[in-house]
């Protein structure tokens, strides 16, 4: 039986990569897993790589997965990631060394070095952006000067899940959401800035044309098919910043301003607006404005995330102990003894991949309680985060002269019962929980609608609400967690 509007998603993120087949009938999507594969740091020499090469394998292996167990129905793929990370092509069209990863350590000092090359609110009011250490703009300052000769030969720059489009048949592009968090898109103007390219000294003719979400880019190349002896299907652009596909999928049916947290390994706390922000107050307090699809603003700001809790079962596995996070969470939500015991999720402490108990331990320390077990450990991280996420969505209401009824939390991290129950608590709102999978959902969605089948994202959403189970969390009516919320401030110094 002929299957209609089958879309295959490939949604990459920092730990992992899944694909997921999506099927709309009846007014609701139908999400179909079909592969999925581990993803990790990989260290050499002091430098922090992707293993580029296997996750293109793997997005072939799930292809051929799919379309064999869809009967060759698949029609049409697009492919979202992580941001920031980009292939260097030569002129012969070969990629130039290994992509490095967000987190290496060849950016540390060089926010403050750009500020040398343009004033920090001169950049900030053309791009919008937050100043994080991640950012493109800051790997290719630390690779002219650490590696001249390979940002010398380079004739193209391509973000990563554009670039792997282009190796199954898509033409070269930069799609719109991912360019513009690398803090050298002009969102104003709406291109590539020329004026920051100059005052950085990175030539402007090795950045991609732009494209939008829900355009046709190519198709699945002869090479690919008969390599894998199954069907082409039509390739798509889709919010390739995997946040902005997220938001895609959260399940605000009227279509109004919404806030949100994109919960993973990152925690991204933010606002769908209609406009931009962009004033120097804004700025101060660390918020970005990012672009979304449908050209939509992501006003946000990112937090630390579960990356700690996920470095903590990194080193505890490595220790030989077998934990699981939902064990974890629901463990440490029985711990009363260090309740009032914050540390600030974003202390760059916390960025790189370290021994992660003992620096939680460490920090806590300094703000006199010695956590006694690896439950407290993860208590502290999660009442902490639940903390943070208040101060943001604070802020967010007050820069937006805007309250918002209640909070979506949307990704992975929406599974994890404590953290919603706790955010909820301090927020004093409604939280929406789900889908955990919104990254891989709001991608599908946004195919069908350049495909199409749906009109737009408000459609979109209806579909996703009516698809996807939501679990609500009521707030807290204990004063305790206001009281906690203030003593967190003080400790973290925003007091």
């Amino acid at each position: 039986m002929k299957k209609e509007g089958l879309a295959l998603a490939v949604d990459l993120g920092a730990s992992g990569g899944k694909l997921f087949v999506g099927e709309l009938k009846d007014g609701k999507a139908e999400i179909h897993p079909v592969h999925k594969f581990k993803n990790k740091i990989v260290l050499a020499q002091g430098r922090a790589y992707w293993d580029f090469l296997r996750i293109f394998d793997e997005i072939k292996m799930g292809y051929a997965l799919a379309q064999r167990e869809f009967s060759g129905q698949i029609t049409s793929i697009a492919i979202d990631s992580w941001c920031n990370d980009y292939a260097l092509i030569s002129e012969h069209g070969t990629m130039i060394g290994t992509p490095r990863n967000y987190r290496d350590s060849r950016t540390f000092g060089w926010i403050e070095r750009s500020f040398e090359m343009m004033p920090q609110y001169e950049v900030y009011k053309r791009t919008g952006q937050q100043f994080q250490r991640f950012e493109t703009s800051y790997h290719l300052l630390a690779e002219k000067e650490q590696d001249p000769d390979i940002l010398g030969i380079a004739k193209e720059l391509i973000f990563i899940p554009d670039y792997l489009s282009h190796l199954l048949g898509a033409k070269k592009y930069s799609e719109y959401t991912i360019a513009s968090v690398s803090n050298l898109y002009n969102l104003v103007e709406n291109k590539w800035d020329e004026d920051i390219l100059k005052a950085y000294g990175l030539p402007r003719e090795i950045f991609m044309p732009i494209v939008y979400a829900g355009d046709k880019v190519g198709e699945i190349a002869k090479d690919v098919t008969d390599e894998l002896q199954v069907p082409s299907a039509e390739i798509y652009a889709v919010g390739s910043h995997d946040t902005a596909s997220a938001v895609v999928a959260a399940p605000a049916e009227d279509d109004e301003e919404f806030i949100f947290i994109s919960s993973g390994t990152w925690s991204l706390v933010g606002a769908e607006l209609r406009n931009n922000i962009m004033t120097e107050e804004s700025m101060k307090l660390g918020f970005g404005n990012e672009g979304g699809v449908m050209r939509r603003n992501r006003y946000i700001c990112n937090v630390m995330g579960l990356w700690i809790i996920q470095e903590c079962v990194r080193m505890w596995n490595l220790q030989g102990k077998d934990y699981d996070f939902a064990g974890l969470a629901e463990e440490a939500s029985k711990v009363t003894t260090c309740d009032t015991v914050f540390i600030d999720p974003d202390d760059s402490r916390l960025f790189e991949p370290a021994n992660m108990p003992e620096v939680v331990a460490q920090m806590a320390r300094e703000h006199g309680y010695a956590p006694q077990n690896d439950f407290e450990i993860v208590r502290i991280v999660t009442q902490s985060l639940a903390c943070k996420y208040r101060y943001v969505i604070d802020n967010i209401e007050y820069l937006t002269g805007k309250k918002f009824p209640c909070l979506h939390i949307i990704g992975g991290g929406s599974q994890n019962t404590f953290l919603d129950q706790l955010t909820a608590n301090y927020l004093h709102k409604p939280v929406k929980a789900g889908p955990a999978d919104a990254t891989g959902i709001g991608n599908i969605l946004t195919q069908w609608i350049g495909r199409g089948i749906l009109k737009g994202l408000k459609e979109a959403r209806q579909v996703c609400a009516a698809s996807c189970g939501i679990k609500t969390y009521q707030p807290s009516s204990d004063e305790t967690f206001e009281k906690n919320y203030h003593k967190f401030l003080h400790d973290i110094g925003k007091a």
